[in-house]
């Protein structure tokens, strides 16, 4: 008797132990808003909830936005039992309003969202990533009774744009279940066995199925759409907003933090925007072909979202400097950069989150944590150029305590390339330009030593001017080219100038000792890349048109070739500067009534009928459109010596009539053009008068100014070729503009140059011009002889006249 007592005992404990009940935490109410939670168990002391910040830096809190606790990417929540034999054998979780996206793992069992299921006295679950959050509401958590069978949902390739088709993957597919996908709205189900293709958006949903048991439902949207192929970061810092791109050069990565990816190229930074982000290091070189959309953030910052096939590459690290910068000199041409700012004094600090600190008007935020500043003490601080509602900002990424390396002296070029890559120098030379061009600004010393400065002078130099000595940069190797990077005080001497004519050189014998150099390479055979448009060859060297001269090569014909000598990826080739045809220059031409000529000076821009011209593209800007902000918005004109547009019923029809009184530009179509919004693009209208200011700058250019401070300018980027207004007039593939003014009445306008009055301008001007000045009773035209514009004729007319014949410009004056 006492045995079977014994027994049913035992039973009647077991089935107590094991008799499912179920513990209820509601967590979205009874705490502060803000407030730090940590730890909860329920009344009965079954089950404690466990919260820790784990590899976050902010702890979990409740917040009444969601009511809810929020756990940081990073951080986790462990569910214990006190009773190790009354196990966890299900939990239901419901999140709060707004939740976030992260993914959350558990150590043990399955976890099937909102469902784990498994058995185990202590549950960790994790939430995934860096950044975001998950916000838990309410936790069901079952004790006893049977296990509950629950199928971990699949994984389906991220959400993503595509140009053609694209390949759809299902991973993570719980062992001994099927995957099952729908591409209609989860009409029908396919069973999934291998990579599909898609050709067109499609909304793709995916589960898992074991027995009579399917796991919940996922799903992503891939999204076709037309692709902009760019291969430099001004490129595609320059697209208009919302344009997908691919981009098919490569960039690398100077800092990486949550979702954020800084990178950089030759020609500009960036920043790519994306939750699927791995882990990339400072220094690696990213392949090409990935793919994003541009948007501008915060009013000013260009930025690369919702990213695909970010991949790195296997090249070797490349090292990341900062550029050193004035904390004054931080503005909306900065943004993404990677700086450095020495000798900052902290003046404040933010009492609202102790992350803002003010340093001579500017916010250095700590937006990353771990920086901690005292007002009134100075640092060196390295850190990205960023922005908040359109105003630049810096986030803080190190304090650096090491002071900066030692500057060194050098006296020319040369000792400067002797130095150790990455050390600092100040130049003691009053070196000359020879080109310059965007970011590129290429020099040569008193001893005829060539070199490049690589960065943002914040000028513009022309060919001959001399730059005062006492610059600094730091010397570096980039793919085998030698470059004066970082550079500052980088100033013009005056009106200080020196010969810099190119080099002659034969395009056999250029090689690396060469680099850098401003040449000339006469009588070419060109033969032009069949698949890339910016690749030309002579024999086995390449003449790439880096900066869009777009040179017409005609078969059987010879060409002089002026350039800059450079290395891409250790290849000795030469940066085309600009082609001309051997023999086939055509000679200076009498404008008549109804011609075009280009405007050299501020005061001759007066009210009349005018072509907005891009000289590098003989291309002008079509104002006969109705639609007149869109790609392709030009004709092709023949452009005469660099001065002259012959006139004909195609080159009337695109013209704008400029009222200088009133400051207006309207198209030939009957639109008034300008620009008042804050975004690059175009206002036009019939009706609305928009203004503009216009000038001559001193390199020639024509300066067309809208009410908003945008520049017109020509957009060369490829597939958004266009004339438009944009934010500033320094983007490197938003080229500058020159007009031209229609010549009116019966009589034709003088020839500047044709001193002879022969109606040509050549070499025998200038021997008139010198008999002129030896015998003044010499017959000459004075107006045309007057060359350099001043108040007399004189040898310096002499001077300007050869120049113009050797370059097919006339200065800027």
């Amino acid at each position: 008797m006492k045995k079977l007592f014994s027994l049913l005992t035992l039973a009647l404990l077991t089935m107590s132990a094991w008799a499912e009940k179920t513990v209820t935490f509601d967590l979205t109410t009874g705490y502060e808003n803000g407030q730090e939670v940590t730890s909860v168990t329920d009344a009965d002391g079954l089950v404690t909830l466990t919260f820790d910040k784990g590899t976050n830096s902010n702890a979990p809190k409740y917040y009444t936005t969601g009511n809810a606790v929020r756990v940081y990417g990073g951080g986790t929540l462990t569910v214990s039992v006190a009773n190790s034999s009354d196990p966890i054998t299900g939990m239901t979780f419901t999140f709060g309003s707004g939740d976030g996206s992260n993914a959350i793992t558990s150590d043990v069992g399955t976890f099937a969202s909102p469902n784990w299921a498994g058995e185990a006295s202590e549950v960790i679950f994790t939430v995934g990533g860096t950044t975001g959050h998950r916000r838990f509401a309410k936790i069901e958590v079952t004790l006893g009774g049977q296990p509950t069978d629950l199928v971990a949902a699949p994984k389906l390739t991220d959400s993503q744009s595509f140009e053609t088709s694209m390949s759809v993957e299902i991973t993570d597919i719980a062992e001994g279940a099927t995957a099952m996908y729908s591409t209609d709205e989860k009409a029908t189900w396919n069973t999934y066995s291998e990579p599909f293709t898609i050709t067109e958006t499609t909304t793709v949903y995916a589960k898992a199925v074991k027995g009579n048991v399917e796991s919940e439902i996922v799903s992503a949207t891939y999204t076709k759409v037309e692709v902009q192929h760019v291969s430099t970061l001004s490129a595609a810092n320059g697209l208009d907003d919302n344009v997908h791109l691919t981009f098919d050069g490569n960039v690398v990565v100077v800092y990486k933090n949550g979702s954020n990816l800084w990178i950089k190229d030759e020609t500009a930074s960036g920043l790519i925007f994306g939750s699927s982000l791995t882990n990339f290091e400072q220094g690696t070189v990213l392949n090409s072909g990935w793919s994003a959309k541009k948007v501008t953030y915060q009013q000013i910052i260009p930025e690369f979202q919702n990213p695909s096939n970010v991949t790195a590459s296997e090249q070797e690290k490349v090292t990341v400097e900062p550029t050193v910068v004035e904390i004054s000199a931080i503005d909306a041409s900065m943004m993404n950069d990677y700086i450095r700012i020495n000798d900052v004094t902290i003046d404040s600090i933010s009492s609202s989150d102790n992350k803002n600190y003010y340093a001579n008007g500017m916010v250095l935020r700590n937006q990353f944590g771990g920086i901690t500043l005292e007002a009134g003490k100075t640092y060196s601080l390295i850190g990205l150029a960023t922005a908040y509602q359109g105003v630049p900002q810096v986030y803080i990424t190190e304090v650096v305590d090491a002071p900066l390396p030692e500057v060194v002296d050098v006296n020319n070029i040369a000792e400067a390339l002797a130095l150790d890559e990455g050390t600092k120098f100040t130049m003691y030379n009053d070196v000359v330009v020879t080109y310059h061009n965007g970011s590129r600004l290429f020099i040569r010393d008193t001893k005829g030593n060539s070199g490049m400065i690589y960065g943002n002078v914040g000028a513009t130099f022309n060919n001959g001017q001399v730059l005062s000595d006492g610059w600094t940069a730091t010397y570096t190797v980039y793919n085998g080219l030698p470059e004066f990077t970082n550079p500052a005080e980088v100033a013009a001497d005056g009106d200080n100038t020196r010969d810099a004519a190119p080099y002659e050189r034969t395009s056999t014998a250029i090689t690396a000792d060469n680099v850098n150099e401003y040449v000339i390479m006469k009588g070419l055979t060109i033969v032009p890349d069949e698949e890339n448009t910016k690749n030309f060859y002579v024999g086995d060297l390449l003449l790439y048109d880096q900066f869009n001269v777009k040179p017409n090569i005609e078969d059987g014909e010879t060409y002089d070739v002026v350039g800059a000598v450079t290395i891409h990826n250790n290849n000795v080739q030469v940066y085309i500067i600009s082609v001309t045809k051997v023999g086939g220059t055509t000679p200076v031409i009498e404008p008549e009534a109804g011609d075009y000529v280009k405007v050299t000076r501020t005061e001759d821009l007066t009210s009349g009928e005018y072509l907005i011209v891009y000289e590098a593209g003989n291309l002008a800007f079509d104002g006969g459109l109705e639609i007149l902000d869109a790609a392709g918005n030009s004709i092709e004109v023949e452009i005469v010596e660099n001065q002259l547009i012959k006139g004909g019923e195609a080159v009337d029809a695109a013209i704008f009539t400029y009222d200088a009184e009133a400051g207006t530009l309207m198209s030939a179509s009957g639109y008034y053009i300008g620009r008042t919004a804050s975004s690059n693009g175009m206002n036009t209208s019939t009706e609305t008068l928009y203004t503009n200011t216009l000038s001559i700058n001193e390199n020639g250019d024509a300066d067309i100014v809208a009410e908003a401070g945008h520049y017109l300018r020509y957009n060369a980027s490829s597939g958004q070729e266009r004339f438009r207004y944009f934010k500033a007039d320094s983007y490197t593939n938003q080229k500058a503009i020159q007009l031209y003014k229609k010549v009116e009445g019966e009589q034709p306008a003088g020839l500047r140059g044709d001193v002879n009055n022969d109606k040509v301008v050549n070499i025998s001007d200038v021997t008139v011009l010198i008999d002129y000045l030896l015998n003044p009773a010499t017959v000459i035209n004075e107006a045309n002889a007057n060359v350099n514009l001043d108040e007399a004729i004189n040898i310096s007319d002499v001077t300007v006249l050869i120049d113009f014949l050797l370059s097919g410009t006339w200065p800027n004056k």
